[in-house]
């Protein structure tokens, strides 16, 4: 199911963003160090959703936060596909 985040699903889509973008990173051999801007991603992230500057959807499977998005609006009333994050099972 999709469906608009709530605040206090924010912690959970972080680690969410850690999980799913570790995963890649460790699949195509990128070392730690880089790794290290993944955690930039996430506070990144965090803030826009605080500010309220994006709008946030999850997917929950059998009440499991599996995955997310974010979308930005734009002054042209478009809107852009901010992030998106699904854990590896998924």
């Amino acid at each position: 199911m999709i469906r608009e985040a709530k605040r206090e699903d924010i912690p959970i889509c972080v680690d969410l963003i850690k999980k799913s973008f570790m995963t890649a990173a460790n699949e195509i051999g990128i070392y730690r160090r880089k790794c290290a801007r993944i955690y930039c991603i996430c506070c990144y992230e965090r803030s826009i959703i605080l500010a309220n500057e994006a709008r946030m959807y999850v997917f929950e499977d059998n009440g499991t936060l599996c995955g997310y998005y974010s979308l930005l609006m734009q002054n042209n009333e478009a809107c852009e596909l901010n992030n998106l994050a699904l854990l590896p099972a998924y």
